[in-house]
């Protein structure tokens, strides 16, 4: 995870360990659900992306009768609220590729997992499941990647980008 903060560009000396730096310190932090995400969309600094065009989660209804309620909240403490501590790393690319992204949507890896969460929690179109949610948001990042353009080194033979999410899900990660 490059942030970029200063005028030294060399990654090594300017660079945030994702795992040591970010994850140990939250983990460490003791809370039942820690999830770490690393998304970094490819838009350009100092322009605010618009986000009015990005509207893709349909709106949920206002009136919401006490059983739907309740499978919501099911669903939601199913993911939230486990029985043993939970811990999640998820970058959106391996080391070697581009985290792709638009200024509507942002980082495509962030945007699906938001739809996925979406989709497990009040829509019943994905069990839920971390495991469920983090693979639905790596192969849509995955496929929506292929269409967008990449530099020389970061496409596959046929010219497409390439984009493959990682994530682990550990709860032997928290403390003891």
């Amino acid at each position: 995870m490059w942030l970029k903060t200063s005028t030294d560009k060399a990654v090594n000396t300017n660079n945030l360990s994702m795992e040591e730096d970010v994850y140990d310190r939250i983990v460490k932090m003791g809370a039942g659900v820690n999830i770490v995400l690393s998304d970094c969309c490819n838009s350009v600094p100092g322009v605010t992306p618009s986000f009015a065009e990005s509207a893709m989660m349909a709106e949920k209804e206002n009136a919401i009768n006490q059983e739907r309620l309740e499978e919501y909240i099911k669903d939601f403490d199913k993911l939230f609220m486990p029985d043993l501590p939970l811990s999640i790393i998820a970058t959106a690319s391996d080391s070697t590729e581009l985290a792709g992204g638009t200024p509507s949507m942002g980082g495509f890896f962030t945007h699906f997992f938001l739809e996925a969460l979406d989709m497990s929690i009040y829509d019943d179109e994905l069990a839920p499941e971390w495991e469920n949610i983090f693979n639905y948001a790596k192969e849509e990042a995955r496929k929506k990647a292929l269409g967008g353009l990449c530099p020389v080194d970061k496409h596959n033979k046929n010219g497409r980008c390439i984009q493959t999410a990682r994530f682990k899900i550990d709860p032997a990660l928290m403390p003891e």
